[in-house]
C-alpha cells in the first residue's frame, strides 16, 4: 500500500479527493495532520468515514502569522493547547507542530512547541514536525524530550550535515513531489537512510510544474517511483518498504 506520510485532508479542497478515497477501495494509506483545534476535530471526523486516513492533531506555528505582539500572551497558548488536550484521546498522533522564523513571535513559538511536544513525550503519541528554516533550532529542542514514539521532520529540507545528526539520532524525514524537480532535494534524499524514510504529498499544496490547482496524495506514486529511481531500488520493493517505516514511526509506545 502506498503511504502519505503528511497531507492536510481537512482542506475543503480536498472534500472530492476524500470522498473518492472513502468510496473506493484506493491503496494508499494517508496520514492527515492539523493546524489548530477545528482541522484537528475536522481530521479525526475524516478518520470515522475511512480506516486509511490516519489523523493526527496539532496546532501548526502558522497560527502566529499577521497576530499583533500584544494578542499572544502565555494563557493564550495554554488555552489552544487545553482545547487541543480535548481531542488527543481520539488522534493517532500529534502534527502538524514545530517553528518557522517567518511567523515570527518567537518565544511564543517555542512555548507552543514544547506544550505540545510534552504532549507526545506523556502519550507516547508520533509527532511530526514542521522545519523550515529552524532544524537545528527543533534538534535543541527535541533533545530534551523523552519522547518514546516515532519523530518525523516533514518535507525536509535542510543540509546534509542536518540530514546526518537527524538520522543518527533515529528520527524520520519525508519527501514530497519537490523531489520530482529539485536537484538540491534529489541530492539530499540520495543521502539518506532507507529506513528512516517516508513518502508525502503535503496536499493540497500545489506545484505549477507538475500539476495544475492543488495537490492531492494522487503524487504519491510518483514520488515513490523517483525515490526508487535515485536509490536504484525496485518500485514494488520501495513501496514495502515505506509501509514498513510507516507502520514503526506509527507505533505508540508508552515503555
Amino acid at each position: 500500500m502506498f503511504v502519505d506520510a503528511h497531507a492536510h485532508l481537512n482542506e475543503n479542497s480536498l472534500s472530492n479527493f476524500v470522498d473518492f478515497m472513502v468510496q473506493s477501495a484506493l491503496g494508499l494509506q494517508v496520514i492527515s495532520n492539523s493546524v489548530d483545534f477545528e482541522s484537528s476535530v475536522r481530521n479525526i471526523d475524516l478518520s470515522k468515514r475511512n480506516g486509511n486516513i490516519i489523523p493526527f492533531v496539532g496546532i501548526h506555528p502558522e497560527i502566529f502569522s499577521g497576530i499583533g505582539e500584544s494578542s499572544i500572551t502565555t494563557e493564550s497558548v495554554d488555552s489552544m493547547v487545553e482545547s487541543l488536550m480535548t481531542v488527543v484521546p481520539s488522534c493517532c498522533g500529534i502534527g502538524e507542530i514545530g517553528l518557522d522564523p517567518k511567523y515570527a513571535h518567537d518565544s511564543e513559538q517555542e512555548y507552543l512547541f514544547k506544550l505540545l511536544l510534552g504532549i507526545s513525550e506523556k502519550t507516547g503519541l508520533p509527532v511530526s514536525i514542521h522545519n523550515r528554516d529552524s532544524v537545528s533550532r527543533v534538534l535543541d529542542f527535541l533533545s530534551t524530550f523523552n519522547l518514546k514514539g516515532g519523530v518525523l521532520l516533514h518535507w525536509f529540507a535542510g543540509s546534509e550535515k542536518e540530514l546526518a545528526q537527524i538520522q543518527d539520532r533515529g528520527t524520520y524525514v519525508s519527501f514530497g513531489p519537490s523531489l520530482l524537480f529539485s536537484k538540491r532535494i534529489e541530492r539530499i534524499f540520495e543521502k539518506s537512510e532507507l529506513d528512516l524514510i517516508l513518502s508525502e504529498t503535503d496536499s493540497p499544496t500545489s506545484f505549477s510544474s507538475i500539476n495544475e490547482g492543488r495537490g492531492t496524495p494522487i503524487l504519491v506514486p510518483s514520488v515513490v517511483f523517483k525515490m526508487s529511481l535515485i536509490k536504484n531500488v525496485g518500485f514494488d520493493s520501495l513501496i514495502d518498504r515505506l509501509e514498513s517505516n510507516t507502520r514503526r514511526y506509527l507505533e505508540r509506545k508508552t515503555h
